[in-house]
């Protein structure tokens, strides 16, 4: 079902799902998350529920796409407990770069099979990395 753009991060997960992700991320530290390898399989299998809860939309400069950037992340729900922040551009998901939807979906169908991912993104005009390890 289409939701309009503006309701879109409104929309909560199911109580089963949130309490996933809660127990299933692990802070290492301010650049480092453990992920339940369970929790990545429930999040494929739920992702158009686990898009509602932020607003993702491309990031342009000069004509390019550059990423896309994030709008409307709570700290509790799966992106903020990920270490993304409102106005965060995600550059590169494990090497690929975030310059097209389909680049996009080639990284998320890596999600499955991989131990160990790094998202670049930036953050107020500076270039950071978060590693996760998926067990």
């Amino acid at each position: 079902a289409f939701v309009p753009a503006q309701t879109r991060s409104s929309i909560k997960l199911s109580p089963e799902l949130q309490k996933a992700v809660d127990q299933g991320i692990e802070v290492v530290s301010a650049t480092e998350r453990n992920i339940d390898r369970g929790l990545v399989d429930q999040l494929i299998e739920n992702s158009s529920d686990l898009m509602s809860q932020a607003r993702i939309l491309p990031y342009e400069r000069d004509g390019e796409v550059q990423g896309f950037k994030l709008y409307g992340i709570r700290r509790n729900s799966l992106l903020g407990k990920l270490g993304l922040r409102n106005g965060d551009i995600v550059n590169s998901i494990g090497g690929i770069d975030m310059t097209s939807p389909d680049r996009a979906l080639e990284a998320y169908s890596k999600l499955r099979n991989s131990q160990n991912l790094q998202l670049s993104f930036t953050r107020r005009g500076r270039r950071q990395s978060m590693d996760y390890n998926i067990r």
